[in-house]
């Protein structure tokens, strides 16, 4: 670099917004806050829950199912007006250790709308730069890729051309991209803030992240599916005089071949191989442990009926199932497939 491009290179500060600097999801805020006092906009619900169903069944992309979200928007008449109401609520959840930096060198990066920020950033707190994710005000229609992780830094690059972050902040791991060209970087929780590296993620943020995946909401119904098989079938091996356990056995392991065809083809998009349903069985090893186990339990000792054993046998299992399944069987997948978040069901801030 010359001693030109030098002297060229800006200092900035970057955040991240929600629940970083803000205390909250200014998405879900701002649709709570038009939802309440906007009636029209409830119109939308359905087709947003219906949004929701075709995107966790893989018929919709994100980007599809970020705009049918956001197309409540064109049942507000005045979103601006609306806007600066919302502020005007809202700005208190600014947090106060925020206010009491400097913002002269701030750059706000998000994935949220660009414009819900730009008014709070610009005219209340006077950052710098405000990139978001860049959705129409009129529709929610979004132009180019969702502002989140490696998108963040590729729309600081366009932004500014020679930077250096002097500090970073962000409540998300998923913001490790910014974090890695950051001279200092920070992980924000509540009012603390913790060094980047010295940062471990709770073993039930963990497992939240986990079980409110779309992939799990997929197993879920796949679950279903196979709980439905297997109980059909063990009921008519038991019918047949096969006895309790091998009747739950056999029909254990029919509705486990039908489960691993679902499993590959519909949540891990891998091609249907021996090695791989040798995998997936060996997976499901601990789940069928633990259900025998509570066969068992409540057929001999709580002398219940079959049926009422074999249900709550299935129920019981599927998250431990779950575990096995995605840590043996689909491992590699995931790791290329990491998208699907559980934030991209239980928050907004993804969207």
């Amino acid at each position: 670099m010359n001693i030109e491009n030098k002297k060229n290179i800006e200092n900035i500060i970057v955040y991240d917004f929600d629940e970083t600097i803000y205390d909250g999801d200014v998405t879900l805020d701002f649709y709570k806050y038009c939802f309440k006092k906007y009636p029209k906009t409830r119109k939308y619900l359905i087709f947003q829950v219906w949004a929701l169903i075709k995107y966790i069944l893989g018929l919709n992309k994100w980007t599809e199912f970020k705009e049918n979200i956001l197309g409540y928007f064109k049942y507000l008449n005045n979103i601006d007006l609306i806007l600066e109401s919302f502020w005007v609520e809202h700005k208190t959840k600014i947090k106060s250790w925020y206010l009491k930096k400097d913002h002269s060198k701030d750059v706000i990066i998000s994935a949220s709308p660009q414009f819900l920020l730009e008014r709070i950033c610009y005219d209340y707190l006077g950052v710098k730069l405000v990139i978001g994710t860049l959705a129409d005000k009129k529709s929610g229609k979004i132009s180019g890729p969702n502002c989140y992780g490696t998108q963040k830094v590729k729309r600081l690059n366009q932004e500014i051309k020679n930077y250096k972050i002097l500090e970073f902040y962000s409540d998300s791991l998923s913001d490790d991209p910014l974090a890695k060209i950051s001279q200092k970087s920070y992980i924000v929780k509540n009012n603390d803030l913790i060094n980047w590296n010295d940062y471990k993620l709770p073993v039930l943020n963990k497992l939240k992240t986990l079980f409110f995946s779309r992939d799990f909401v997929l197993f879920i119904l796949i679950g279903l599916i196979n709980t439905f098989n297997g109980v059909v079938l063990a009921l008519t091996f038991n019918y047949f005089n096969f006895g309790k356990f091998i009747s739950f056995g056999l029909g254990y392991i029919i509705s486990n071949l039908i489960a691993y065809l679902l499993n590959s083809t519909i949540i891990f998009k891998q091609k249907i191989s021996v090695i791989i349903y040798l995998k997936f069985f060996v997976s499901y090893i601990p789940n069928f442990l633990i259900q025998l186990a509570i066969v068992f339990l409540m057929c001999n000792v709580l002398n219940l009926e079959a049926i009422v054993a074999y249900l709550t046998a299935a129920i019981i299992g599927v998250p431990v199932t779950f575990l096995c399944v995605k840590l043996l069987a689909f491992n590699k997948n995931n790791k290329k497939n990491n998208n699907n978040k559980i934030s991209d069901l239980y928050s907004f801030r993804e969207l």
